[in-house]
């Protein structure tokens, strides 16, 4: 319903508009508007046209610019060489779109599908100002300038002289009228081309500088002279009938415009506007109540005027030194926005900044690897009300629907990654109705070379390798732990071996020569064989005690881990209670230095057997009285020291390591060797022994074996595999 009533309201609008074209209104009546420096607009604007897509081309002082209804856009060419760096004079735009451009330096350009070609003095354009650029019906672009005229012939201009009969030396104003005829004004006259002829026809006449010829509705051709006057061509009777009317206003371009009034921009006193020229008589000058007047107090941007032209849509723009204006007789400029069709413009995408690069061509665009930020700017032509225009876009790949982008007219995009991107955007009018076909614009990014598919595949493999390789290292961990488990288990079987064979062997060995020569003093004296039965009773009981002991040793602590000191001291009080059976009982003590530190319950367990071991042969061969132990827990180290006043170790058994045949002192250095410590004697004959033992801290004391230990293969078994 409501594209109904819209539909309505546009063709009430249209039969609206077309009474207004019919009724008188005067130039203040126009819908106004003016484009300065502060919204864009270049100065001295020195001509006008306008593009297939309703743009207009705006050439000025600073060069050539695209004006789409909002935005000012200079133009660039990328990557092709640029246009010349000079004022654009003269524009024309011929029915496939190419835009012919003329420049202040006597350069000319044309531009064709976004593509620039700039023809030089090696093309045959001669240096000078270029006054006008034309097309006649052939198709033939020609080029006036201060000095000649030139014509475009097989992609080079030649200059047109005597061969064409051409009189000047100067080529000022150039216009093709609705027969196909070219006009020519020279330096003091105006001659003519028929169509399909290669001579020039003379007028006859005399003018002075020339700067355009214009033809009004009905035929008449009309000239501006900018130190004279806006006048008719005074053409001979055989041509057209003469007219001695004159506006005495000098003017550098003017217009008829489609509803038939002549528009004359000044060169310094605003814009003057004749509603009906046919009606013009005499010479009437610009304070003259014919001419309607429009200057900077009624709010033209400047009354320097340089340039007119009129649009698709009528309105008349007016180029001047200090930007732009435009007058709107359609009273649908009064309803802001309402364009010449319901249906909405299509979008055009005008550049793509990546990274801050800006890019203006994107037929197979492929950005720079680890491009990230993205803008894209898009625009549709509206010259009557832009900002009514709203857009949608979406980025495949990126957008699962469209986003609503209102008025704004740039799409912005963070940290994207490598691959192929296609960006879409449409446009609505003031009814809603959007665009059907959208506009395209694709581009890919590239990976670097570390984001690459075969780099992640390798990265994968290498990461499989590694993994391998700690399982293998980590195999190789365990067997290792293993083979010290085992020899650990073989060393624990060697020293049970020792453990028998130096008590309980020795042990019965004895015995049985005790119960032997008890046996064989029986008949002779039953009283020496019964001292010999107590004794070997006695011997007995050493042998249990031993026997009792080694089984002590094999046994592990199944209960909770207990100090040191109280460990030692339980074996200590063990051994003296054997002793005090046999009727000799040692003073046993242990004391303790600096605060106590948890140990490795591996590393206490064989601390615990050294001590024991050394205090086993205090008790049992020293004969002393006085045995004493001695913890001591320095930061860095655990120190322990057992010593005795017994009669002391042979020196040559120390240096033997032992006795022939028994294994305890061989057994202590084995385990001390094994936990990484550092194990010292010191013992005279009759002076007692003194055995130390020192375990540096890292790997006596629990917390610091954690805190230097490599934690990553840490997982696992962490006291490698002892038992």
């Amino acid at each position: 319903m409501w594209r109904i009533i819209g539909t309505w309201l546009f063709f009430a609008t249209v039969c609206t508009a077309s009474f207004a074209f019919k009724s008188d209104l005067t130039i203040t009546q126009f819908a106004h508007a003016a484009w300065g420096a502060d919204q864009g607009a270049p100065p001295r604007i020195l001509a006008i046209t306008q593009a297939a897509d309703d743009a207009l081309w705006i050439g000025s002082a600073e060069g050539l610019f695209r004006f789409d209804g909002l935005t000012f856009e200079r133009y660039q060419t990328q990557p092709e060489p640029p246009l010349p760096a000079s004022p654009v004079v003269s524009l024309l735009v011929r029915p496939s779109g190419d835009l012919w451009i003329g420049f202040y330096s006597g350069e000319i350009s044309l531009l064709r599908n976004g593509h620039t070609v700039n023809y030089g003095k090696r093309d045959g354009v001669p240096r000078g100002y270029i006054d006008g650029l034309a097309q006649d019906q052939t198709g033939a672009v020609w080029a006036g300038w201060e000095y000649g005229l030139v014509r475009l012939e097989d992609n080079c201009w030649k200059e047109i002289g005597r061969e064409w009969n051409f009189p000047g030396t100067a080529a000022r104003a150039l216009y093709v009228d609705r027969a196909g005829t070219l006009w020519v004004a020279t330096e003091n006259t105006i001659v003519f081309l028929p169509k399909g002829t290669r001579t020039f026809q003379s007028t006859g006449i005399h003018v002075g500088q020339v700067s355009q010829i214009v033809e009004a509705p009905n035929g008449k051709l009309w000239m501006s002279e900018p130190t004279r006057s806006v006048r008719p061509v005074p053409l001979h009777t055989r041509l057209a009938p003469s007219d001695e009317t004159e506006v005495r206003v000098g003017s550098g371009a003017i217009l008829f415009s489609h509803y038939g009034d002549l528009w004359i921009p000044t060169l310094g006193d605003g814009l003057r506007r004749v509603p009906d020229p046919e009606k013009l008589r005499g010479r009437p000058d610009r304070s003259s109540p014919d001419l309607e007047s429009y200057t900077t107090t009624d709010g033209l941007s400047s009354n320097y005027d340089l340039s007119i032209f009129q649009d698709r849509d009528g309105n008349i723009w007016v180029g001047t030194d200090r930007g732009l204006d435009r007058f709107s007789k359609n009273p649908v400029a009064d309803l802001r926005g309402l364009s010449r069709s319901p249906q909405a413009q299509p979008p055009s995408i005008q550049s793509l900044v990546a990274d801050g690069q800006s890019y203006l061509r994107w037929t197979d665009l492929k950005l720079p690897a680890g491009t990230k930020n993205i803008q894209i700017n898009y625009t549709v032509v509206n010259l009557m009300a832009p900002w009514r225009v709203h857009f949608r876009y979406k980025l495949e790949g990126v957008d699962t629907q469209w986003q609503d982008a209102g008025t704004s007219r740039t799409a912005y995009y963070r940290n994207l990654g490598p691959g192929k991107y296609q960006f879409h955007v449409i446009a609505s009018d003031i009814g809603g109705a959007w665009t059907s076909n959208a506009a395209v614009i694709d581009f890919a990014i590239p990976p670097f070379w570390f984001q690459t598919a075969w780099f992640q595949a390798l990265c994968g493999a290498v990461a499989l390798l590694i993994l391998w390789a700690v399982y293998r290292l980590r195999m190789r961990q365990l067997e290792r732990q293993f083979g010290l488990a085992l020899e650990t288990r073989v060393d624990e079987r060697v020293r049970i071996a020792r453990e028998l064979h130096d008590t309980l062997l020795q042990s019965f060995h004895g015995l049985m020569f005790q119960f032997q020569a008890a046996r064989n003093l029986l008949p002779r004296s039953p009283e020496s064989a019964m001292r010999a039965l107590d004794e070997a009773i006695l011997a007995t009981e050493q042998a249990i005690a031993e026997g009792r002991d080694a089984i002590h040793d094999l046994r592990p602590d199944s209960g909770p881990q207990h100090e040191l000191a109280e460990l030692l001291t339980a074996a200590g009080k063990e051994l003296a209670a054997v002793r005090a059976e046999n009727g000799h009982c040692p003073n046993f003590r242990v004391i303790v230095e600096g605060k106590p530190q948890r140990l490795s319950p591996t590393l206490q367990d064989e601390i615990y057997r050294i001590s024991r071991e050394v205090i086993r042969n205090a008790f049992h061969h020293a004969g002393a009285n006085h045995i004493e132990v001695e913890i001591r827990y320095d930061e860095h180290q655990l120190r322990l020291r057992i010593r005795d006043n017994g009669k002391g170790i042979d020196p040559k058994v120390l240096e033997a390591s032992g006795s022939p045949g028994h294994w305890g002192l061989p057994g202590i250095r084995e385990r001390a060797q094994q936990i990484g410590s550092r194990l010292e004697f010191w013992s005279e004959m009759g002076a007692g022994t003194e055995v130390e033992l020192v375990v540096p801290g890292a790997i006596a004391y629990e917390k610091q074996r954690d805190s230097h230990r490599f934690r990553l293969f840490r997982w696992g078994g962490s006291n490698g595999g002892r038992s």
